[in-house]
Order: structure tokens, then sequence, then C-alpha cells
């Protein structure tokens, strides 16, 4: 039984000798051959194009982003400061102390405005879970308004600045004649990574 099979194994290959001349078959004991498939020559380099300008100008941006940092006592003196801001793109960090004013003051002065307000704490763990939140209400015109320890006021307020890509930051900066918000720091305009120098 074992010899038939042989004998019609053999008989098979060399019925079938002629028809695959193009295909090379690998023993173990022969050395790689190359592919009878591979193309001769270089390939031609790649070309990588950039988008236009106009594809640039078309992608929302949705405005400059303000963060303001609010220490305690200082929300009910900069409350129609706080309204005129908020026109645009606003983020606020506030201490616990000053909430609730700062939240009645401000739904009273901006009716229509929608605001969020999230506990916040400082640690990778909280922005890594609530930053995209915090971003995705900054985009649907929702006001947020974090809050927090007033320990903890400037290390959120940087590290939500530079996840969010804010503008500047503002804090309450008080004076003989009231309080006004300071510009503590503001992003320099730099060029776009397609701008030819």
């Amino acid at each position: 039984m074992f010899w038939r099979r042989i004998s019609a194994h053999r008989a098979l290959a060399a019925h079938n000798s002629g028809r695959w001349t193009g295909v090379h078959v690998l023993h173990r004991r022969s050395p790689r051959r190359p592919s009878p498939c591979a193309v001769p020559g270089q390939f031609p380099e790649p070309v990588y194009r950039e988008p236009e300008s106009a594809w640039w100008e078309a992608q929302e941006e949705g405005g400059p982003v303000t963060v303001v940092v609010l220490s305690d006592g200082d929300a009910a003196g900069v409350l129609d400061g706080l309204a005129g801001l908020a026109e645009g793109r606003l983020l606020l960090v506030v201490g616990w102390a000053d909430a609730d004013t700062l939240i009645t003051g401000l739904a009273r002065l901006l009716p229509r405005r929608r605001m969020m307000v999230l506990p916040a704490h400082h640690g990778e763990d909280w922005l890594r879970g609530n930053a995209a939140i915090v971003a995705g209400s900054l985009l649907d015109g929702v006001l947020p308004i974090l809050v927090t320890h007033t320990a903890a006021l400037h290390a959120i307020a940087a590290d939500l600045s530079g996840r969010l890509h804010a503008d500047r930051v503002l804090r309450v900066q008080h004076t003989p004649f009231g309080a006004g918000l300071l510009p503590v720091w503001r992003r320099r305009e730099s060029l776009h990574p397609y701008v030819e120098m």
C-alpha cells in the first residue's frame, strides 16, 4: 500500500514536470532565491503633499481660550469683567469659598449662557479623565467653572492651559481703585509648521 502511494506521487510529479516553470520551489538544502515576481530596478521616490493653505483656513479653531484664576474673595469684584470675557471661550478656575458667589453672579449677568460646574483635583489622573470634557464644553459654547481647593488653583490652571492650548491666563489684581484682571501669561504667536521661511 505504501509503495503504491509513492509510485502514484512520482507519476504525478513526472506528468506535471513542465507546467510550473516560473515557480521556484525552495528545498531545505538550496539557498534562497529571489522571487520571480520582484520588479527589477528602483521604486520611484514617494511624493509627500502638504495641504493647501485654503485647507488650513477652513479648519475650525473656535477662537482664543482664556483661563481666569480666582482666589478666595476675588469673584465679587470682577463679575462685570468676567461677564464681558464670557462672550468668547472662557474657563474659570475658582476656590471653594467663592464658588457660590461666582455662579449666582454669572447666572444673573448671563441668563442665556449655559454653565458647567466641575470639581477639580490636581493630578494626572484627573486631567486625563476631564480635560476632554472641558475642551468639549468650550467648543459647545458652555462656560466651564472648575471648583477646587485654594492650594491647587494655580497648578490646575497651568495644567489645563497647557492641555487646552490657552491663549492667555488672567488673575485678579487689587488696586486702591478696585479689582481688575491682570494677564499673567500670554501665548506667543508662532509660525505655522508649514510656513516657508
